[in-house]
């Protein structure tokens, strides 16, 4: 039997805020979400693979509307983790699961707390010019 006082559980502290920096990243899960406008997102759940703050979480939101700025930014999350631009497929958010790639991270507020966030631009691909500068671990072969 679990003893369990979910008034004992401070889950603000759930996630640890790292520095702001670019980090070799998987995605760990995506759950379906609707925006109150009623478009498809997806949550997505990072974790950092590599480094000293391997096994870091954060999220990030990825909306699917019609606005181009939003299309903007889906188009550079698949790409970070490998579905290339010209590709035209229906994807289920479950195939990402797993998949590897480089994000910028920035220290954000929500409901006064600090947490981590991807800004508009801050997913990479690995053949991406600028994602070299990214710290080699030398524990972890990065293709770049």
């Amino acid at each position: 039997m679990v003893k369990y006082v979910g008034s004992d559980v401070d889950d603000s502290k759930s996630f640890d805020v790292i520095p702001e920096g670019r980090y070799p990243v998987f995605i760990e899960s995506i759950t379906l979400r609707t925006t109150q406008k009623g478009d498809e997102m997806w949550s997505v759940k990072h974790r950092v693979r590599s480094g000293e703050h391997k096994g870091a979480g954060f999220y990030d939101n990825i909306v699917w509307s019609d606005k181009e700025s939003a299309l903007v930014r889906a188009k550079q999350f698949l790409k970070c983790f490998g579905v290339y631009e010209d590709s035209k497929v229906d994807y289920n958010a479950w195939e990402l699961e797993g998949k590897e790639g480089v994000v910028n991270v920035v220290i954000g507020e929500w409901k006064g707390q600090k947490r981590n966030e991807i800004p508009f631009n801050g997913y990479y691909t690995y053949h991406n010019e600028e994602s070299t500068s990214l710290p080699r671990d030398n524990n972890v072969d990065i293709p770049f």
